[in-house]
């Protein structure tokens, strides 16, 4: 093993961990129906519950809660009134130790799901087949919020996930999960054409993924920041935004040829059929940021593909 020659966190120092942190626990019921219509043709419903707890997460320990002060004022967004936090000036260029806990300050961290799938499923015969599923769901946490503009530690609600190194972190934090899609369609099918040849279609239509709006407060129009030039937190809960639905079609032709016991198979996939250009995410949700609700990614274009599958 090498000399250590610099590091991001500090050193052990400064980085600690809970002896008593707790594993993360999830309750999940599930309850299922499946009928077979006929032999080659069934039906299923399925319902889902899920709650977890005992998340870990990433806390200030030498910087508690208590050592910042409520500022209420009006938020931008809606014109009500919304709270966020200052560090008192004792604590100015105080170096933060990280401490992994299961932090209890301003609400432990929780998630909950809640989802129904419907599937219809019809085996290979008459030479095609098909499955569908329609699903509906609702997922909530305070923990996912995902990555800020601003990294500075006193001054973002949360750098990443599981960082709770202070109280902005916890503005507004309870909403849709970072991966919640309140519904989606999958339908995927194959058939057996003349001549030997396979043509498949996939079609995914889904929910876009949430978002929250960032609002940022600066020293200069709020004396009671002595410590940071500014604080950002959400102005709203996850999931009160949402970026655009995405639809895709897939196709794919593929033909394959004998030879004895080796074949070639010829394939042509085309993605993205319709050519969607969904917005997928922005350069920053930050209202008055440079980029805000830019796009920054956006739904793959049309492609084709040729390919060439060899088997012995």
């Amino acid at each position: 093993q090498g000399t250590l020659i610099s590091d991001t966190i500090g050193g052990a120092a400064f980085v600690k961990v809970d002896p008593n942190l707790r594993t993360p626990k999830t309750d999940a019921v599930t309850i299922g129906f499946e009928h077979q219509i006929r032999e080659d043709l069934a039906v299923s419903v399925t319902a889902v519950y899920k709650k977890g707890a005992d998340f870990g997460s990433t806390v200030t320990q030498n910087i508690p809660y208590s050592a910042y002060d409520a500022v209420t004022t009006t938020n931008p967004l809606n014109g009500q009134p919304i709270t966020f936090y200052v560090l008192q000036k004792a604590y100015q260029g105080l170096r933060a130790v990280q401490y992994l806990t299961n932090p209890t300050d301003m609400g432990a961290e929780q998630s909950r799901y809640k989802g129904v799938e419907f599937l219809l499923r019809k085996r290979m015969s008459a030479k095609w087949q098909f499955q569908g599923s329609f699903n509906l769901s609702k997922s909530e946490d305070n923990f996912t919020q995902g990555i800020l503009d601003s990294l500075a530690l006193l001054a973002s609600p949360r750098a990443s996930g599981g960082n709770r190194s202070n109280p902005n972190s916890m503005v507004n934090a309870f909403g849709r999960s970072q991966y919640d899609r309140p519904f989606m369609l999958k339908m995927m099918g194959t058939y057996l054409a003349p001549y030997g040849v396979a043509v498949s279609a996939s079609l995914q239509a889904m929910s876009g993924l949430p978002y929250a709006k960032i609002v940022r407060f600066s020293k200069a129009n709020f004396p009671q920041m002595v410590v940071e030039t500014f604080v950002d937190v959400w102005g709203e809960p996850n999931g009160a935004e949402r970026y655009g639905q995405m639809t895709t079609l897939d196709l794919r032709a593929e033909k394959q040829f004998s030879f004895g016991r080796q074949r070639l198979g010829v394939m042509a996939d085309v993605f993205n059929i319709m050519n969607g250009n969904t917005v997928a995410d922005y350069t920053s949700t930050r209202v008055g940021a440079v980029g805000y609700e830019s796009p920054s990614d956006i739904q793959p274009p049309r492609t084709l593909r040729l390919g060439f599958r060899y088997t012995f």
